[in-house]
């Protein structure tokens, strides 16, 4: 476990994001698209996955489709390559073993964590 916590801290927010994309899933299958008249979300199906309040800006449901659950099981899968990349080195205790950095969240630790600024267990000493 690293010093300060960030290692499982991001896990958690990695979990909690899959959990999410899961759930969201089962309103259908990805890749998730805008319907043509712009008021729904549909499935590879066609199947509506949402409807969007008329008067919303496209870009709410443009914004909706690129955060496909799908697309976002990848990006959490790719976080977590990269939190591995920069786990602790097995040969020296609280040492990133990409980076080097010694009894400090590394650089890329800390970036990954940004996103999660405003949660309430984030701590202010993770800015990068």
């Amino acid at each position: 476990m690293d010093m300060s916590g960030l290692t499982e801290f991001l896990h958690d927010r990695f979990d909690e994001e899959k959990l999410a994309a899961l759930t969201a899933l089962a309103a259908g299958p990805g890749p998730w698209q805008e319907a043509p008249d712009g008021s729904r979300i549909v499935d590879a199906d066609g199947t509506t996955v949402a409807s969007v309040a008329i008067g919303k800006s496209r870009a709410v449901v443009h914004h909706i489709v690129q955060n496909d659950p799908a697309r976002l099981l990848r990006e959490a899968a790719a976080k977590r390559q990269l939190l591995a990349l920069h786990a602790e080195s097995p040969a020296m205790v609280n040492r990133c073993r990409s980076c080097g950095v010694i009894d400090s969240p590394c650089l890329t630790k800390r970036l990954l964590a940004l996103p999660y600024i405003h949660h309430p267990l984030y701590l202010h000493e993770w800015r990068p």
